[in-house]
Parts: C-alpha cells; structure tokens; sequence
C-alpha cells in the first residue's frame, strides 16, 4: 500500500507540476503579448495660413458685365500649408465691420447678392454669382505646399441702380474642413 500511496503522491505532484508549468507559460505569454505589441498613432501637424488679411472694398462701383472684368485689378492673396498632413478647406467672404465704422458708412452696405465673383487659382477661373453665405469654394491642399489665388468682385450687371453708391467691405475667412467631411466638390 505504501507504493500505491506514494505512486498517488507522485501522480499529484506531477500533475501540479504540470499546472503550474502551464499556467506559467500562459502567464508569460500573455504578459510577453502585452508587453511587445506596439500601439501606433500616426498624428502630423496641420496649420493653413492666409497670407495677406487685408480688406476688400468696393467704393463708388457701378453693375458691369462678365466681359468688363477683365480690366479689374485682382486682389492677390495665398494659402501655405506648413503642416504634415493634407488638407480640406472652404474659403469665403465676411463683412469687415471694422472698415464699415471706419469708413463711418454701416447703413450703406452693398449686399452680398449683388455681387459676382471670380477666383483663378492657376488651373480654372470660376465665375459666379455671390449669395448671402459669401462661399467662394472649396479646395485641397498637400502639405508643405502653397497655392496661390487672383480674385475679383464686381457688382453683377443686373444688380439695378439702387446699388449704386453703397459700400462694400469684406475679408477672406479659411475654414479647415474635417477630412472625413465629403458632402462638398472640391472642383477636381
């Protein structure tokens, strides 16, 4: 009896070897799993910079047609991406309040359905009414990259003599757009 005795003391130590040798293991092997994997996250840099935030006016303009434009200054403004990432942006015209008080003519607003608008960025010129949002467009830009947009406003030739003499203050606003973001045309 003493060998069946010692035979199951034998069988249970190593059967608890076993276990704990496994167990081990596993243990291991988890903390192994844990510890090598890498989380990675890929972040870069955005930054859009307008370059050239002046104001655009419009002092004692009359309503002229498409084909006189091509004797308007154009007011030259770019857009530089410094950043590492590519980006989605909107561009549009906002009232500068400012240059309406200074130029103490706040009750003279010419309105932004009045007007027509064309902006060249070396590829295409879009001519287009203006609405009441003051949209431009939407575009992309690669990062480290700059582009560089001509732009023109004129009172549309069917605006009426009632705009005749008002005032017309405004700036450019670049809005960064979430990438993720596809109800717009890019106009590519």
């Amino acid at each position: 009896m003493k060998k069946d005795k010692r035979k199951r003391v034998i069988l249970y130590l190593i059967i608890a070897l076993v276990i704990v040798v496994v167990g081990t293991s596993l243990a291991l092997n988890k903390y192994s799993t844990l510890g090598t994997s890498k989380n990675v996250f890929k972040t870069g840099t955005l930054i859009v910079k307008l370059e050239d935030g002046n104001s655009l006016s419009l002092l004692n303009s009359v309503p002229m047609s498409d084909s006189d434009v091509s004797n308007l200054d154009s007011y030259k403004f770019n857009i530089k991406n410094t950043g590492t990432l590519d980006a989605k942006y909107e561009i549009s015209l906002i009232e500068d309040e400012d240059k309406y008080n200074s130029d103490n003519c706040s009750d003279n607003k010419l309105p932004f359905t009045s007007l027509k608008y064309s902006i060249n960025n070396g590829e295409e010129t879009e001519t287009k009414a203006l609405d009441d949002t003051g949209l431009l467009m939407y575009d992309t830009i690669d990062a480290g990259t700059t582009k560089n947009y001509n732009l023109k406003i004129w009172i549309n030739e069917n605006a009426g003599n009632e705009v005749q003499g008002k005032h017309f203050h405004a700036k450019l606003k670049v809005k960064v757009i979430p990438s993720t973001r596809t109800d717009y045309d890019t106009g590519a």
